[in-house]
């Protein structure tokens, strides 16, 4: 059951929601949005053609937020796609069906499809969460389903255990190009499979000053320094270099991007409107990938 977007007019670009419902990212500023700030970002996403949102069960009021404008703006139409909480049980069928009710009720119209944020979930799918998941397409809560994942090897399962899975989620950046490597994404595309692309950014730790950025993360001093180099060598914004790196590798993906405040996302729109040069790119793909300590924000906060 392919769900086919490509036809869907408007930008690459996906506003990520995670900053409207809580705090999120070591490079936030800002914390978390008022309603009114949440709204002005929403309405200048719309504005710059982007049509997709990405939020998830867990993002604190995100999809709470995102419901009341669309509520109040209903010619602004977005397509949302939110991710199960993962403190839901994946075998608890009602349980799920009801929780993805409750987002479909908070969003309005415009959920869709439902992801799983736990890509562990997987081994339940035939016991709970796929079943769920196609109950809720029958009963129009979402319109498709799909996966976050963190590594090549939960891409891989998930495409070969589960056939009408349509959309999948996944970390994608000028570091982390573990997937890139590894030749799933042009396959699946030719199944009809559809890509959000996340961490374009690396949760800010890319755009950051480097100074802050190594007080952060540590390990990441060697890599991050190259990365500020090269960045000043082409004259270009790290945030800029990050993003069409990302849209040159996956171009028929969608690129997700999270923003504080409303000329964030004019920005990284009007960073998308032409691309990087080609010996940029491929200085680009001959770095070493860093180790998980450093690509992986779950190692982060690790003592």
């Amino acid at each position: 059951m392919a769900h086919e977007f490509t036809s869907l007019n408007g930008s690459k670009l996906v506003l990520g929601t995670a900053q409207l419902g809580m705090n999120y990212g070591i490079a936030n500023t800002f914390g978390k949005q008022d309603m009114g700030s949440a709204h002005r970002i929403l309405k200048t996403a719309y504005e710059s053609e982007i049509r997709f949102l990405d939020t998830a069960q867990q993002y604190g009021e995100s999809e709470q937020i995102i419901g009341t404008y669309v509520q109040n703006n209903p010619v602004h139409s977005f397509m949302v796609i939110s991710k199960l909480h993962p403190d839901l049980n994946p075998s608890d069928n009602p349980a799920l069906i009801e929780a993805i009710k409750r987002s479909n009720s908070t969003i309005g119209k415009g959920l869709a499809g439902m992801l799983i944020h736990n890509p562990d979930w997987l081994i339940y799918w035939d016991n709970g969460i796929g079943a769920a998941f196609r109950e809720c397409i029958e009963m129009k809560y979402i319109k498709t389903y799909g996966v976050s994942v963190y590594s090549p090897d939960e891409l891989e399962r998930a495409l070969s255990m589960i056939d009408d899975m349509s959309i999948f989620q996944m970390p994608v950046n000028v570091l982390d190009r573990r997937f890139l490597k590894s030749g799933l994404i042009p396959m699946a595309l030719t199944q009809g499979k559809s890509f959000f692309i996340r961490s374009v950014f690396l949760q800010g730790l890319l755009v950051m000053p480097i100074e802050k950025a190594v007080q952060k993360v540590p390990k990441a001093k060697p890599y991050l320094e190259c990365w500020h180099s090269f960045c000043e060598k082409l004259d270009m914004e790290p945030g800029a270099v990050a993003l069409k790196y990302v849209s040159s590798q996956i171009p028929e993906g969608y690129v997700i991007v999270g923003c504080e405040r409303p000329e964030q996302v004019i920005t990284n729109r009007d960073w998308l409107s032409d691309t990087l040069p080609e010996s940029a790119i491929q200085e680009i793909n001959s770095w070493p990938i860093p180790p998980p300590e450093v690509i992986n924000p779950v190692h982060w906060t690790k003592k």
